[in-house]
């Protein structure tokens, strides 16, 4: 568990490196895809909060061992290495730290129309880690906007429960 805190820590130290906090941003000039780069990390750094709580959650069987259910045989679900299963606990405790924008009539149109808040989403990482190039260099098909300072917050609040968390002996 402690390798995984200490992953989860080195993804959120490398954004924070790259966009900054909240009280001491650094600007990314003319890089806008910069932070659509961060917010795909962002992802997998809640993944392994994720990881930690699953962990976490685990209760000694009646042989006192703890079994960690890694591959999907037999009765074993295989939620380990489930990464949609890890990203949902992590998300269900982290609520609006996950937020990383403001949904607008602009920015976060749903397919049927509604308007809703922009959230970091393990699937949604692929639309912009997937995107590609247009002739004159600009990232094509990214769907949503990010607002930095939400991610920052989101990044910071993230550090703090990665970092807090603590390890059960």
């Amino acid at each position: 568990m402690v390798k995984t805190r200490s992953n989860a820590e080195l993804i959120l130290d490398s954004i924070k490196k790259t966009v900054g906090t909240v009280d001491n941003p650094v600007h990314l000039g003319t890089n806008d895809f910069a932070k659509y780069v961060q917010y795909s990390a962002f992802t997998h750094a809640v993944e392994e909060y994720g990881k930690l709580l699953y962990l976490s959650r685990l209760t000694p069987n009646e042989n006192e061992e703890y079994v960690v259910e890694y591959q999907h045989v037999g009765p074993s679900r295989g939620l380990f290495r489930w990464h949609k299963h890890k990203f949902q606990l992590a998300a269900e405790s982290l609520g609006d730290a996950l937020k990383v924008d403001r949904g607008t009539s602009t920015s976060s149109l749903t397919k049927n129309g509604s308007i809703q808040d922009v959230t970091v989403g393990w699937d949604k990482r692929v639309n912009v880690l997937d995107t590609d190039i247009d002739d004159d260099g600009e990232p094509t098909d990214i769907y949503s906007t990010i607002d930095l300072d939400m991610l920052r917050k989101g990044v910071e609040s993230l550090y703090g429960m990665v970092s807090g968390f603590k390890i059960p002996k």
